[in-house]
């Protein structure tokens, strides 16, 4: 037990020390035993979720993978500096893929305000990959946690349906709660994007929501 908190501190306080750059990552591996078994263990990992077919066998294994990394994971996030980590930003993609929205969430922060690339196997950028993945996610999201991918996006340069797709699901948290926020919206949503899915339902909730009130009359009145 004393040995795992001790190798705990060891690769927060490793992960913290790390430079900016990735070639900081292969000069350190040779003098850092915790970062060369980390890495061993993150390409084998990397290797077995590629051989697997399911989706759903590949977000299985991703979550019972994440706690072996999130020590390490923890402390690329602590560190002031944000220094761009491969495991890292893979980590981003296996939370949302395993589920871990809120530890995905601190994750897309780092990246998104350290301006660092996604995996390779990613061909958009950054801000719009990270957004369609947590769209994927969205029915199982709260809606703290989709407020939360919202506040992290608002300044990033997305494409607008995967923005649209957000606005959709943070409306249909609303609609009983708080039907004029809901409709406004999904009113952006489809300024960005006319095919988001919400037309029928906005039109809908408008006609809800401008309904006049009728008070009714006392019967001295």
């Amino acid at each position: 037990m004393m040995s795992s908190v001790f190798a705990k501190i060891k690769a927060e306080k490793l992960a913290q020390k790390l430079g900016a750059k990735a070639e900081d990552q292969a000069s350190h591996e040779i003098d850092n035993p915790v970062l060369t078994a980390l890495l061993n263990d993150f390409r084998a990992d990397l290797q077995k979720q590629h051989s697997l077919e399911s989706k759903s066998a590949k977000a299985e294994f991703k979550a019972s993978r994440l706690d072996h990394y999130r020590d390490w994971v923890n402390g690329i996030l602590a560190n002031e500096a944000m220094p761009y980590d491969k495991i890292t930003t893979e980590m981003a993609v296996w939370s949302i893929d395993a589920g871990d929205l809120d530890y995905a969430i601190q994750i897309a922060d780092y990246m998104l305000s350290g301006d660092h690339p996604m995996p390779p196997v990613f061909e958009e950028k950054t801000a719009s990959a990270l957004l369609r993945l947590f769209n994927q996610q969205a029915d199982i999201a709260t809606f703290e946690q989709l407020k939360s991918i919202e506040k992290i996006f608002i300044a990033q340069d997305v494409k607008d349906d995967l923005r649209a797709k957000l606005y959709r699901k943070i409306g249909e948290h609303l609609v009983e709660s708080d039907p004029k926020e809901a409709l406004h919206y999904w009113d952006n949503a489809l300024e960005l994007d006319k095919e988001v899915g919400v037309k029928t339902k906005a039109d809908q909730l408008r006609k809800k929501v401008e309904e006049p009130v009728i008070e009714e009359q006392s019967e001295d009145g």
